[in-house]
């Protein structure tokens, strides 16, 4: 558990955007792959396995709420370091943009740049998480870039933390 919980928890936060939804997201997870262990194939990666549970929890949870979207909750505080204050801001600022962008696109486009994007797991097993092919998660994944930039142009202009 300890070796994929603080991930999952990232997965489930950037899906959900709220930090009590994702907790409970991830104890879900680790409470129905435990009990669906015995569906577990070897010669898998567990990760990939179990990050599909937490994927399908977290559109659950959205799709509960009744919303696809909800106003945006401060991230933990992952992004903290002590490079100065002035530093740290604007870091928190553009995760906090990041982040209420993400709550604005579709599911399956939010599930692709997380995993890619923000926890950097491979095209070839994030094609095993949603069950697809490598090359067809390559070019979902252009696609959801493109609609992240284009959103974030519309919003923000062309300012971002790379420029």
């Amino acid at each position: 558990m300890e070796s994929f919980e603080e991930r999952a928890f990232w997965v489930a936060f950037h899906m959900v955007g709220h930090e009590e939804d994702a907790r409970d997201v991830v104890q879900d997870a680790f409470i129905r792959a435990y009990a669906a262990i015995s569906q577990f194939r070897a010669g898998r990666r567990f990760f990939t396995w179990f990050y599909r549970i937490v994927l399908h929890l977290a559109v659950d949870c959205l799709r509960k709420r009744g919303e696809r979207t909800r106003s945006q909750e401060a991230a933990p505080d992952r992004m903290a370091r002590e490079d100065g204050l002035a530093d740290s801001l604007i870091r928190e600022e553009y995760a906090g943009r990041v982040q209420d962008l993400l709550q604005h696109l579709p599911p399956r486009v939010r599930a692709i740049l997380v995993l890619r994007d923000i926890e950097g797991v491979s095209a070839k097993d994030i094609a095993d998480v949603i069950r697809s092919n490598p090359a067809t998660v390559r070019w979902w994944l252009f696609l959801a870039r493109k609609q992240f930039r284009c959103e974030w142009e519309r919003r923000y202009g062309k300012e971002g933390p790379c420029d």
